[in-house]
């Protein structure tokens, strides 16, 4: 077993409590959240970027606030709020279908759930689609800076 492959039950499992929660259809399954985690933080559950975000899924202290400086390097804790966590992102792009819904939740859970709003309400102002992420993206780098 190579290092990354320690926490798949974990991702697995949190990945399943979270497709019960909120309803995830079959466009994704587990290994999303899994190739997030080593997008974020290369596995390494103690990684803090320079941002400040920390832990397996890189959570903000403002994102999570309850799990305080030391829960949020728990894995199991990181993982079962930052998949959480999506699986709400996930919840908020109800007119988006399939895999463009799991775009906009992980540019949501990347540049927060506010800028990716606002980069839908550019793209509906410039008379583009808001529910294709190609057609949004361009907007976000106006949003954010």
């Amino acid at each position: 077993m190579v290092a990354e492959d320690r926490y798949d039950s974990l991702i697995r499992f949190n990945w399943q409590v979270a497709a019960l929660k909120y309803g995830f259809d079959d466009s994704a399954d587990w290994r999303l959240a899994r190739a997030q985690v080593k997008q974020e933080s290369s596995f390494d559950p103690r990684a803090v970027s320079p941002a400040g975000a920390r832990g397996l899924l890189q959570l903000m202290p403002t994102t999570a606030p309850g799990l305080g400086e030391e829960r949020v390097f728990c894995c199991e804790d990181n993982l079962a709020f930052g998949i959480n966590y999506l699986g709400h992102l996930w919840g908020e792009f109800k007119a988006e279908q399939g895999l463009e819904r799991w775009r906009f939740a992980l540019a949501a859970y990347n540049a927060g759930l506010g800028h990716i709003l606002r980069a839908q309400e550019l793209a509906k102002m410039l008379g583009r689609p808001t529910d294709l992420w190609v057609a949004v993206a361009p907007g976000l780098q106006d949003i954010t800076g």
